[in-house]
């Protein structure tokens, strides 16, 4: 008798967001909208509304892409990320992403310096494909 099994993935992963950054240093909290789409193996697009397309670092961009989908969620659905790669321990102390239905819904970044990056997802697309 023989097993087949299957690997399943994220082929697509897009939605608009929201980020917002705080910090002692700014009088309120500056906000940004934009666009992202993910599609398998390594094609990661992150555009802000009325702005040109960004340009992370590509080790960012692998991280973003591993980070899309998780199948270790904490029971009230967020993870902490840890430990955090050496190149990311630079920019920050900390990143925790809340997950529904295994899917990145909301990522908080918090910089040495206490300033925070949260980054919320809407109208999130999600495909699947397997191996």
């Amino acid at each position: 008798m023989k097993t087949l099994i299957i690997i399943l993935f994220v082929s697509l992963f897009d939605a608009d967001f929201v980020q917002t950054r705080t910090s002692d240093l700014l009088v309120e909290p500056q906000v940004m909208t934009g666009h992202m789409r993910f599609e398998a193996p390594q094609n990661i697009q992150w555009q802000y509304e009325g702005k040109t397309e960004a340009r992370l670092p590509a080790q960012m961009l692998n991280y973003i892409r591993d980070l899309i989908v998780s199948e270790q969620v904490a029971e009230d659905g967020w993870q902490t990320v840890s430990p955090l790669p050496k190149q990311l321990r630079k920019m920050f102390s900390e990143i925790r992403i809340l997950f529904e239905n295994k899917v990145a819904k909301q990522v908080v970044l918090t910089e040495p310096t206490g300033d925070k990056t949260e980054i919320v997802f809407r109208n999130a697309k999600v495909e699947h494909g397997c191996l």
